[in-house]
């Protein structure tokens, strides 16, 4: 019985490994794309505002 249990032990520990990893490359992913984005819009914005003045 014993064994069986730190079987369960083991899968349930690196389910829960896998899970973290899983959410911390969901978060960079999420951060490096609105990074992104937002840097295009500054960009976007300083392009207008350049033209605006011509």
């Amino acid at each position: 019985m014993n064994r069986l249990a730190d079987s369960g032990m083991r899968l349930l520990r690196r389910t829960l490994t896998v899970q973290e990893d899983e959410r911390r490359r969901i978060t960079q992913d999420l951060h490096d794309g609105y990074g992104q984005l937002l840097i295009s819009l500054m960009l976007g914005l300083r392009a207008l505002e350049e033209a605006a003045r011509e």
